[in-house]
């Protein structure tokens, strides 16, 4: 965990990213689907923007991901990058009050999720392998897609930005199944 670094970003950031997120397309997904961990097919909802997206309107988002990849290897053993080219490799996501994400895992490969938290309130936490973290305006905290995370409900809408690290160079391999599910069948290029 640690504080964002915020050279080069505006001021009214988490504002800006909280506008995006409400903005975004709404998704309906159910439970069990692609790396899920929880099978009662139970549906919720979400919005979501993809890198393409994020970038065509924030475009300062990049400078952030650098900045917070940065972070991430001054911390870490190696050197990471964001991977601003992949559409899953930034995300805004939008939860309404009442909202959560269910207990799964993301893509597994030589990869890293920072988690950069947008809204105020501090309820909703993040737990990653049993471990519950409450979110804090500007916080950002990095963990491996593979460990089992999920956010519990929240009182009120929150917006997250999350940023997929990896080494420079390292292969990634895609996994289709789990991006039309996270995405709603909708994957932009």
């Amino acid at each position: 965990m640690f504080a964002l670094p915020t050279e080069g970003i505006p001021d009214d950031w988490a504002a800006q990213l909280r506008r995006l997120g409400e903005d975004s397309p709404e998704v309906e997904i159910a439970t069990g689907g692609p790396g899920s961990l929880e099978g009662d097919g139970q549906s919720f909802t979400y919005r979501v923007s993809q890198a393409p997206r994020v970038l065509a309107h924030l475009p300062w988002v990049a400078a952030l991901a650098q900045n917070i990849a940065a972070e991430a290897s001054s911390r870490g053993r190696a050197q990471v990058v964001p991977l601003l080219t992949e559409p899953w490799g930034l995300n805004v996501n939008w939860l309404d009050a009442g909202g959560r994400y269910e207990l799964h895992t993301d893509r597994a490969g030589p990869l890293l999720s920072a988690a950069l938290f947008c809204s105020s309130h501090r309820d909703g936490e993040l737990v990653v392998a049993d471990f519950a973290l409450e979110p804090h305006e500007g916080q950002v905290v990095v963990f491996a897609p593979e460990s089992p995370h999920e956010v519990l409900r929240v009182s009120a809408p929150r917006t997250t930005l999350i940023v997929s690290l990896a080494a420079p160079g390292a292969p990634l391999s895609g996994d289709e199944g789990l991006d039309e599910s996270l995405y709603g069948g909708r994957v932009d290029r």
